[in-house]
């Protein structure tokens, strides 16, 4: 989760009722970057960011990065990190309930926290003097311990995290100007916390992109696109 300020506020007015909803977050933050080469092959990429927040105060966010080089044709990257969301009463789930009726969050609320990894491998094949193929495999997943959910009116940590894990494959052909490109997507999510419908709403598992483009550099550009995307599912009461 990236990290950043945020000052909302919300008032709801009534005829019978005045209910005050105001939260202030404030975030400062420091990054520091580091690139180390070993040789032409191997990179290694490290960081941290040092966030101080004026509610839930300091996180310690560190991230590191690999690539390696086999030929100048195959290369692997790979990359761990953390991360955090300060927690507030928007999402897509008080906006479905009704944001009037949500109940201001509580003193004991916490941030979401996560940490996440990724792994692709990049493969081009020359065709030619013109043309080429690119092939690129990734692998991805993350965990988000604390999560914030909405129960019936109130917003709750959970104890047990989501998990999400998939891949995405895709493929891409150039010749010159002309480019044909596709993918596919497979994600799965989980809400660890509820087994009668682990899922996670409104997300689905497959997807297929497909493109054919022509760009004429600094003159024009002509795309086609077709897509596919699974069935999601909702919460049932």
């Amino acid at each position: 989760f990236p990290s950043h300020d945020i000052s909302e506020k919300f008032d709801e007015d009534s005829s019978k009722s005045h209910l005050q909803r105001s939260y202030n977050y404030q975030t400062i933050g420091i990054f520091i970057q580091d690139d180390w080469s070993k040789n032409e092959r191997l990179t290694l990429q490290y960081g941290v960011r040092v966030d101080y927040q004026n509610k839930f105060v300091f996180f310690l966010l560190p991230k590191i990065a690999m690539m390696y080089k086999f030929n100048p044709l195959l290369y692997i990257r790979a990359g761990l990190g953390l991360g955090y969301k300060n927690p507030t009463i928007f999402s897509t789930a008080s906006e479905l309930a009704g944001i009037n009726n949500i109940v201001t969050l509580s003193s004991q609320i916490k941030t979401e926290q996560s940490i996440s990894s990724n792994m692709d491998v990049n493969y081009k094949l020359p065709i030619g003097d013109d043309a080429s193929i690119t092939f690129n495999q990734a692998f991805f997943i993350t965990q988000i311990d604390q999560p914030l959910v909405l129960e019936t009116n109130t917003f709750i940590n959970k104890d047990e995290p989501i998990l999400t894990k998939g891949f995405e494959s895709n493929v891409r052909y150039r010749l010159d100007e002309f480019q044909i490109f596709a993918a596919y997507t497979f994600v799965d999510a989980q809400r660890t916390y509820n087994i009668s419908q682990s899922f996670m709403p409104l997300t689905p598992k497959h997807k297929l992109n497909f493109d054919i483009i022509f760009e004429e550099e600094k003159d024009y550009m002509f795309a086609l696109e077709a897509f596919y995307i699974s069935t999601t599912y909702r919460d049932w009461e």
